[in-house]
């Protein structure tokens, strides 16, 4: 009897406990989900990076990583960009090259690449915040010495300066610019950066995306461009309006090294007017040929020497008689080795100090 009973309570304790695992075994999603989002510190993000594997170990068919921050990571693979938002799902795309669940965006990629987003069905923000980040921020397209060419929000923005530079990637605004419409490769609107104090810099940038000749003086029925590393001068309205579009001339006449740091110089030639490029190449070869400008601030090069002022009223005197009435000279200043000539002011001693010292950190 006693054999029976503890059978017995064996045998339900036992049912019991089976009973009970199955119970709490059991997952049952909950009515509401409510998601912390608890960034990964530091040291969770430099061990997860550290397990990935180096560079130098990844095939030409890796993700190649774009752009990185806390949260944000940008790829390109197989001609889409990737846009990641979690610190796991990184990880798992650089070896696995897929996303679990995304929305897909076609030509959206500064170039016109398919744009692949992560999604996370238990946090639906986050694909709007990768969204608003990858359109929101702009993206360099291109770079050189004192150029950047950026896309955002569907325009292109062309700066020239280090400073505006950086302050152009953290808010992507220009205080001043130019703007025009339809320029871009592919339609979409392209955006100069102005300085008020440089008139040069928006002419050097356009002329740099465009590939058009730059306009680098200019008098009646006289004009100088820069194009592709050459000057060229013309003296006709015609000529010049199509020169400006194809940066071509039709019939020249090509002096190797005679421009002010050794350029080639293209003279414009008329058959029906032969005395045309004998006038264009005294002018220029006579005339003082203006290398930059900015406010109170003129650099002319002039008979193989460079010439720097800083009074509008001495300019417009210098540009007709090739002569300033008092100068500081230094041998040798110039980036080629050239003469460098200063103005001297007797009634603003400090003039001829600032110009100086403005010509030198050039």
């Amino acid at each position: 009897m006693n054999q029976k009973i503890v059978t017995l309570i064996c045998g339900s304790a036992l049912l019991f406990g089976c009973s009970s695992w199955n119970t709490f075994s059991k997952k049952e999603p909950p009515a509401e989900v409510h998601i912390q989002k608890t960034p990964a510190t530091k040291q969770e993000i430099k061990k997860v990076e550290a397990s990935q594997p180096p560079l130098a170990q990844q095939t030409e068919e890796s993700p190649k990583l774009i752009e990185a921050e806390y949260g944000y990571w940008v790829y390109e693979h197989e001609g889409r960009m990737y846009v990641i938002g979690q610190m796991m799902t990184n990880h798992k795309f650089r070896k696995s090259g897929n996303l679990p669940y995304t929305r897909t965006i076609l030509g959206a990629g500064p170039k016109g690449e398919t744009v692949v987003f992560e999604v996370n069905k238990k946090d639906p923000h986050l694909v709007e915040r990768l969204q608003a980040k990858f359109y929101g921020k702009p993206m360099l397209l291109e770079s050189d010495q004192d150029y950047w060419v950026y896309k955002r929000e569907g325009r292109h923005y062309v700066v020239g300066k280090a400073s505006t530079n950086a302050e152009f990637q953290k808010s992507g605004h220009l205080p001043y610019t130019r703007t025009i419409l339809g320029a871009a490769p592919g339609g979409e609107t392209v955006v100069f950066e102005v300085d008020k104090k440089n008139p040069q810099l928006v002419e050097r940038l356009q002329s740099k995306y465009l590939d058009q000749p730059m306009l680098l003086d200019s008098d009646q029925n006289y004009w100088v461009y820069e194009h592709e590393g050459r000057h060229y001068v013309v003296g006709q309205a015609k000529t010049r309006e199509q020169f400006q579009t194809s940066g071509h001339l039709p019939y020249t006449r090509t002096v190797l090294g005679a421009g002010p740091t050794g350029e080639t110089v293209v003279f414009e030639v008329n058959k029906k007017d032969p005395q045309l490029v004998e006038r264009l190449e005294a002018t220029y070869l006579k005339q003082p040929l203006l290398l930059k400008h900015e406010k109170d601030y003129w650099v002319y090069e002039h008979e193989g020497r460079h010439y720097v002022m800083g009074q509008s009223k001495t300019k417009e005197q210098f540009q007709k008689s090739g002569h300033l009435p008092y100068t500081r000279t230094i041998l040798g200043a110039g980036p080629a080795g050239e003469t460098v000539v200063f103005e001297v002011n007797k009634k603003d001693p400090k003039l001829v100090d600032r110009l100086v010292k403005q010509y030198q950190i050039q």
